[in-house]
């Protein structure tokens, strides 16, 4: 299977030898491209598969690799100093072609992933940073621990770091790839970088229970994978990135995530003409002539359509591998009967780019507690793209805004929502919409039929808190509806 790989050099008898962890022998998986959003040009990338080409030319194309004492070897990491220099020289030299090109088509793939996201300044600094940490882990505990024997070489360890960053900032983009069966004609698939991070991090991980947790090929690049989870985690919480609400905490932070985000998934796959607006054909005047928040307590069914994503998704698991190669091959032969197809794929993604931006609005106008203007977008969020499109922690922040601003009975829809997708705060919502429904609807019935939504596990305060509301219905003796004038 095809990875990066590093090569290490041990010492036997004071004669240095090289052993090889990985050979091209076996590379049968490449992949060449991604459909993660570029912003920016990979100038950075470019570069640096340029600098590792050259020093590879420059030093004999493998000789820091040979039996014995070279010219160069002070650019590789030797185990037996402590030197800062090697931990960034290192990573720009290679032992084989082999070696070289292996490194350098994941480079390729995963590098422009990250540097779209950042740009060749940020890319260029991160990459510094990457060399400079999986040198020091990689140096520091064999100088102190190991006795210092041997070296190591290679920019696997990066890259290994860059494939955990892509993991944490598009897990859900794909990674396209060539499948290559001995000499049969490749085999060209698509998986998400989420999927391919966890193999290979599974891959590196399963020799270690067999030949034990020492220094190795394996333990490099798992050392160099942790190094690019640090960096990843870090910049997403000091906000150094901007992943568009896709990123691996924004997806799979709230244990509901994931299900939202296969509701988003299938929204940007709909077809236009199935979104339909509330009223007639023109959105805008829909908004106008009829209130979102109504219709919505009317026929909260049509803004969570769970059957449909059911039938999509037995759909979708329907379609073979088979029919998806045939798409493909079609689609180079006859490129130009596709125009239609990238037409609308240039719609979905300008769709999908305006219900990002609509729900980056809406989640800054309840931060700063813009009632009237998260109001606004809710509405419009839910007549274009339906509530899926707002994740589960976003809801309960817009029913809690609604709260201080004694809009109750507005925040009756997202309470409900809340509880239609048993989120986290879920019984918290049954217990404020039964309080709506008995203090100021004064509906009893529907008081006691929320409270009975709530369901384990149940925390001490919210099971008092039911009792309580519980025994305040029984003995009330009021049980009429408000009546609404026609």
């Amino acid at each position: 299977m095809a990875m990066p790989s590093t090569a290490m050099r041990l010492s036997v008898n004071n004669a240095r030898i090289v052993v090889p962890f990985n050979t091209v022998g076996y590379r049968m998986l490449f992949p060449y491209g991604t459909d993660a959003p570029i912003y920016h040009r990979p100038i950075a990338t470019v570069s640096i598969i340029v600098i590792n080409i050259g020093l590879f030319l420059a030093t004999g194309m493998g000789a820091v690799y040979a039996v014995g004492a070279t010219p160069y070897d002070w650019l590789i990491i030797e185990f037996d100093r402590i030197n800062p220099f090697q931990w960034v020289t290192g990573a720009f030299m290679h032992a084989s072609w082999g070696h070289l090109v292996g490194n350098m088509i994941f480079l390729w793939c995963f590098g422009i992933v990250v540097e779209g996201k950042l740009g060749w300044r940020q890319f260029s600094l991160v990459y510094l940073v990457l060399c400079l940490g999986d040198g020091a882990i990689s140096q520091i505990p064999m100088f102190a621990f190991y006795g210092g024997v041997g070296g190591c070489l290679g920019a696997s360890g990066v890259i290994f770091a860059l494939i955990a960053i892509s993991l944490c900032w598009a897990p859900e983009n794909n990674m396209h790839c060539l499948f290559f069966w001995s000499f049969f004609v490749p085999f060209q698939f698509d998986i998400r970088i989420l999927s391919l991070g966890l193999f290979y991090g599974a891959k590196e991980m399963l020799p270690l229970f067999f030949t034990g947790f020492r220094m190795s090929t394996p333990m490099l690049h798992l050392l160099g994978m942790s190094v690019g989870f640090v960096v990843a985690i870090a910049m997403l919480k000091k906000g150094m990135v901007d992943c568009e609400g896709w990123d691996v905490i924004s997806r799979y932070g709230d244990p509901t995530a994931p299900l939202d985000s296969l509701f988003c998934r299938l929204t940007r796959r709909l077809p236009s003409k199935q979104r339909k607006p509330i009223r007639g054909n023109d959105r805008q005047g829909a908004l106008q002539e009829t209130d979102p928040v109504q219709a919505i307590l009317q026929n909260p069914s049509a803004y969570n359509p769970r059957g449909y994503v059911a039938r999509s998704n037995r759909s979708r698991r329907q379609k073979s591998s088979t029919e998806k190669s045939i798409s493909y091959n079609r689609r180079m032969q006859n490129p130009s009967n596709f125009d239609q197809s990238s037409a609308d794929s240039v719609n979905q993604s300008r769709m999908r780019d305006r219900r990002l931006a609509a729900v980056t609005s809406f989640q800054a106008a309840i931060n700063r507690q813009g009632t009237a203007e998260a109001r606004k977008l809710f509405a419009t969020i839910c007549e274009h793209w339906g509530t899926h499109a707002i994740n589960s922690k976003l809801m309960a922040a817009y029913a809690k805004l609604l709260g201080k601003s004694k809009r109750y009975l507005e925040s009756l829809v997202p309470l409900k929502i809340l509880v239609s997708r048993r989120a986290k705060c879920a019984n918290q919502a049954c217990l404020r919409i039964a309080r709506i429904q008995f203090q100021l609807q004064n509906d009893r019935d529907s008081a006691a039929a929320s409270l009975s939504q709530i369901c384990e596990p149940i925390d001490e305060s919210t099971r008092l808190q039911q009792e309580q509301l519980a025994a305040l219905i029984r003995t009330s003796t009021t049980n009429t509806k408000p009546t609404v004038a026609t």
